[in-house]
């Protein structure tokens, strides 16, 4: 018997005993962690992210949204993860941002029946756990494709349509600052836009940000950014970004001035924002300048949780700064 047609049979045992349960266990009660509007991109994008994926695509249609990325295959843990509760294959792994078993169930909101291709799997989710084999797909390499077709009856196509398309066009470039792996981000409305998110290297501490839409650049941020290993978590790091502005013209490309002759450091155009790798929504600093550590975060990533477990990256950034 294959892992998928063994694991259905475990699944199916939990839904036959929720059944046997209905009315005391509410299944819904997801929804309620993840209340902003197409919340799941950001879960897609981190699961990239910590599958060192290098580029990360979206195809959005009036009848999906598909997204594909180029890390990592999928393998059993992920697959029991994605079809769990509560648990995930990343709580133990340092070097790891989340726990993709409870993000992923924020799609569910938009779909009955994700799709998942990955070279050595291929599945549909129902039930919200219950993995139903497909057939691979060779085409595509060795990336992995996540379908999401809008057939959920708790949100109809053009509303899921509609705020699917928001939340990418909300996506800004800044986003890759703080990631390690992802350096590009394409989305595509079809139709309609098309839309790449980059991030460059240009020295140790100099990255830059940058938008196109439709082939042209139309969003450009330069950042100092400094890094320090976490202790007890060397794998993550603690980090600060400090804004840059061009100097004139005549020597933002001269490959021969340094730094401190093409740019000079501003405040931060907004309050200073605080990452989990990704921004936290709802969570500024009061600071000119940006931050980022692996804070232990609210589940639903807006904010980060008053705790003590988060006190020692507080200071740490302070050394830091």
């Amino acid at each position: 018997m294959s892992f998928l047609k063994d694991l259905r049979i475990k699944r199916k045992k939990f839904l036959d005993g929720l059944e046997a349960n209905q009315g005391d266990i509410d299944m819904d009660i997801f929804e309620d962690f993840y209340p902003d509007r197409a919340h799941f991109i950001y879960e897609l994008l981190q699961n990239a992210e910590d599958a060192n994926a290098s580029n990360v695509r979206f195809v959005l249609s009036e009848e999906s949204l598909v997204c594909e990325h180029d890390g990592r295959p999928f393998d059993e843990a992920d697959i029991k993860a994605i079809t769990g509760i509560g648990t995930g294959t990343k709580k133990d792994d340092d070097d790891k941002i989340g726990r993709f078993g409870i993000g992923f169930k924020a799609a569910l909101v938009y779909t009955d029946t994700p799709r998942i291709w990955s070279p050595k799997f291929a599945f549909e989710i129902s039930d919200m756990v219950l993995p139903t084999e497909m057939d691979l797909d060779p085409s595509l390499g060795n990336r992995t494709r996540f379908e999401f077709p809008f057939n959920s009856l708790k949100k109809p196509a053009p509303d899921a349509f509609s705020e699917v398309k928001t939340r990418l066009e909300e996506i800004s470039a800044d986003t890759l600052l703080f990631l390690s792996y992802i350096k590009s981000i394409d989305w595509r409305v079809e139709g309609e836009t098309q839309a790449r998110l980059l991030r460059k290297k240009h020295s140790k501490h100099h990255f830059e940000t940058f938008k196109e839409s439709n082939g042209k650049a139309t969003e450009s941020s330069h950042f100092l950014r400094f890094t320090q290993p976490v202790e007890g978590l060397e794998i993550q790091y603690a980090a600060i970004a400090f804004e840059l502005d061009p100097l004139p013209e005549d020597s933002l490309f001269d490959a021969t001035a340094s730094l401190a002759e093409r740019f000079r450091i501003i405040p931060a155009r907004s309050t200073g924002r605080v990452a989990v790798y990704f921004a936290c929504e709802k969570e500024t600093s009061g600071l000119r300048l940006h931050l980022h550590a692996p804070f232990v975060p609210e589940l639903s990533r807006a904010s980060i949780k008053d705790t003590p477990a988060n006190e020692p990256l507080f200071r740490q950034l302070a050394l830091l700064a």
